[in-house]
């Protein structure tokens, strides 16, 4: 029983139960989407048969204003994200998006797969976004064919990269500024040490040389006794 005076019920799941038997049965009753049940216990596990793929490429774009739009717009059961990205342009160049085309079908999928490489083989039929639905982060740089492209942070929290119909790479790379100057910070520090060594060994073989004490002159072997000249060995 359900009393409200104002406001939305959504039945997601339903099972029927005898009770004279204790026996159950779960029903789907979501009207959209497809779903398989995977585990029936006191936690029922539902499979969502339309979720997309880790990689796709989709060839319109929506561009919101705010945050907020975007994930009004992803909550609206209208939408199909595998139909149209959404993104907020952030003061990025948004230039590219605006060619999207459509042709043939479009074969996407990750070819490599590593904590801070992501590697994405994409023959589009038009001009599309390749989306990557993994985390966006600050730090990550995306390269199609080696050239370096800017990663739209779309439908919230995913990545997404602009490519250009035909067969292309799509490389994502973890590279943040922080590491980036660790790195140049730690080769310059190595390098004003190695120079330190090298000054201070080069002042160490000049002292040897040029701060040395004088040798005694050698005596003459020749020496006077009782007027005579004898010759010491």
């Amino acid at each position: 029983r359900f009393v409200a005076s104002a406001g939305q019920f959504a039945l997601r799941g339903l099972s029927l139960l005898d009770e004279r038997v204790g026996a159950s049965q779960p029903l789907v009753v979501s009207s959209t989407g497809s779903f398989r049940l995977v585990n029936s216990g006191d936690v029922k596990l539902y499979e969502n048969l339309d979720v997309l793929p880790r990689a796709f490429a989709v060839h319109a774009v929506q561009i919101m204003q705010t945050n907020r739009a975007v994930l009004d717009t992803l909550a609206d059961p209208g939408f199909h994200p595998s139909n149209s990205a959404v993104l907020v342009a952030d003061g990025m160049d948004v230039t590219p998006l605006r060619g999207l085309s459509t042709g043939a079908p479009d074969q996407v999928s990750i070819v490599q797969y590593a904590p801070e490489r992501v590697v994405v083989k994409a023959n589009l039929g038009g001009n599309g976004l390749v989306v990557l639905v993994d985390m966006w982060y600050p730090g990550w740089r995306a390269y199609v064919d080696g050239v370096e492209q800017p990663i739209y942070r779309v439908y919230h929290a995913f990545r997404g990269v602009s490519v250009p119909a035909g067969s292309h790479t799509v490389e994502f790379v973890y590279q943040p500024v922080m590491i980036v100057w660790g790195a140049v910070v730690t080769v310059a520090s190595l390098a004003a040490l190695l120079i330190a060594i090298r000054l201070a060994t080069k002042g160490r073989r000049r002292f040897s040389v040029t701060g040395q004490l004088p040798r005694r002159p050698r005596e003459s072997g020749l020496s006077l006794k009782g007027g005579s000249a004898t010759q010491r060995p």
